[in-house]
């Protein structure tokens, strides 16, 4: 196999993977490393590009991350993106001032300078004349000083102060100030595809045709010859990781379900459904904890709280359940979202999942998915043969409807309410053909009692939360807008129960919010 072409270095960005998936996405590998770890693999290899990723850091920071002079001097092309720009910046000799209040958080708009200065890492994305462009901007610090040699690029819209991108043709050094591996930001694969095929010439090396043997082959050899356990939700991760493994293990994988009282309606028969059609040989036993589970949950009203709760009780049965079948390792559908969300791979802890960071010293746990994203996945379903129910599936948190209760306990009547409500939001979105454009449709209940009027009387009871999302990598995305007579549908049918006084709709993007209410 061909020595990887890019090396990413990477500076604890929740983003950084999302780097590794673009490059991918345009056929070419890539190695993502710490810089201590960068630079030593860049002492043997030599790579045709070098990427530096965002920070949850400050380069004024005491502890600021950095990059070798031997990188910076190799004559390696080098881009720069959003903390990897500021750090150039420092490094040759810029200024970058922190605690400005000037930062840009979100989409914005950055006009590219006229002229050549650019070296081609805007080719083609000039529309009519038209030098404006839609990026996803997030960053507190702003480089209010460019080094010498260097070019500006990049200019902000009139209401932010710096540099919003800058170049050393001579020293083939880039750098941004957004993030063009994020979705939001308009043809950001382009200038992805600009700097590693017309800027540092590299070749495609890697075809998504092979992804299903490759995992399949890494995964086997993992396991060996001993049996493993694989937590099916019906999901497209979990139901693709079984589907990838089942007609080599056999008898030697079992899938099994959990119903801890947080499913939607009507979803076992779904799961059960999407187990079968993975190929396993056994039917998926089917664990019923809501017992084990509601009292753990109820105990706090904080998200992380209930989360983490979750996650122990998830890990004794699947403890259990390994030890019952003889299994010495588990098989987890974790995503490259769910391990950056949760501070695996480096970057800031943002949310708890409760696959990922599970204690055991007798179980290995084994992530197959570990660098994919959920539209890599989708596509690996389609790959594999697995019905649309499967890849089309939208996500549906591990801890389910327990996350979609908020602001107090979790209860079995709070589960009741707030998963009939979903059932009957999702009937109405798909029959208006609204849920097949979404992403993800999170229902919740939020337990803060509004007056109201019903009946003649007065009311006094909690609302519910109705939120849309749309994006590919479930990194970023933007709310969204359900049409007013579908929003009056489901309004009427919700505020019918005699246990819902309200129903708000949340259409804000992801930054700032997340996906789920909590």
């Amino acid at each position: 196999m061909k020595s990887l072409q890019v090396l990413v270095v990477n500076f604890r960005s929740q983003y950084t993977d999302l780097i590794g998936r673009s490059l991918r996405d345009l056929g070419v590998r890539s190695a993502i490393l710490p810089p201590e770890r960068a630079d030593k693999w860049f002492a043997k290899e030599r790579p045709q590009a070098v990427i530096l990723s965002g920070s949850d850091k400050s380069v004024n920071d005491a502890d600021a991350p950095d990059i070798s002079d031997a990188i910076l001097n190799s004559g390696v092309p080098i881009f720069g993106i959003c903390y990897g720009m500021q750090l150039l910046a420092k490094k040759f000799g810029g200024e970058v001032q922190s605690g400005t209040g000037e930062g840009n958080f979100g989409q914005t708009i950055i006009t590219f300078n006229s002229g050549n200065e650019d070296g081609g890492l805007w080719y083609g994305l000039w529309n009519s004349g038209d030098n404006r462009h839609v990026v996803h901007a997030s960053h507190g610090d702003v480089v209010t000083r460019i080094p010498l040699d260097f070019k500006r690029i990049a200019k902000p819209n009139a209401f932010h102060r710096g540099c919003m991108g800058m170049a050393d043709l001579k020293r083939k050094i880039w750098g941004v100030q957004f993030h063009p591996e994020v979705e939001d930001t308009i043809d950001g694969k382009r200038m992805l595809s600009n700097f590693v095929f017309k800027i540092a010439g590299c070749e495609k090396d890697w075809s998504p045709r092979n992804l299903a043997e490759e995992i399949r082959e890494t995964t086997i050899e993992a396991i060996g010859d001993r049996k493993a356990i694989v937590g099916f939700s019906g999901g497209v991760d979990s139901t693709s990781v079984t589907a990838l493994l089942s007609k080599v293990l056999e008898k030697r994988l079992e899938a099994f379900i959990i119903d801890g009282g947080n499913l939607r309606e009507r979803e076992m028969e779904k799961i059960v459904r999407h187990a079968w059609a993975t190929g396993i040989t056994e039917p998926p036993l089917v664990v019923r904890a809501a017992d084990k589970f509601v009292p753990a949950i109820a105990a706090s009203i904080h998200a992380e709280e209930k989360r983490k709760a979750f996650r122990l009780v998830y890990q004794n049965i699947l403890l259990t359940e390994a030890r019952r079948f003889g299994a010495s390792c588990i098989i987890q559908g974790s995503l490259a979202p769910d391990l950056i969300e949760s501070g695996e791979t480096g970057s800031a802890t943002i949310v708890s999942h409760h696959n990922v960071g599970l204690n055991f010293e007798e179980l290995e746990q084994i992530h197959p998915f570990k660098n994919l994203f959920k539209h890599e996945v989708r596509a690996l379903a389609q790959e594999l043969g697995l019905p649309e129910s499967v890849y089309n599936r939208q996500p549906f948190p591990g801890p389910g409807l327990f996350v979609r209760i908020v602001g107090q306990p979790v209860t079995y009547e709070r589960l009741a309410l707030v998963r009939w409500a979903d059932a009957r939001v999702c009937e109405i979105s798909k029959a208006s053909g609204d849920y097949q454009k979404m992403s993800q449709l999170v229902v919740a209940l939020l337990c803060l009692d509004t007056g109201g009027v019903k009946g003649d009387a007065r009311s006094y009871k909690p609302m519910i939360g109705v939120r849309g999302l749309v994006t590919w990598d479930f990194m970023t995305g933007r709310g969204y807008q359900l049409p007013p007579e579908v929003r009056r549908e489901i309004t009427q049918t919700l505020t019918k129960h005699p246990e819902i006084g309200k129903v708000g709709y949340f259409e804000g993007d992801k930054p700032p919010e997340r996906t789920e209410f909590e």
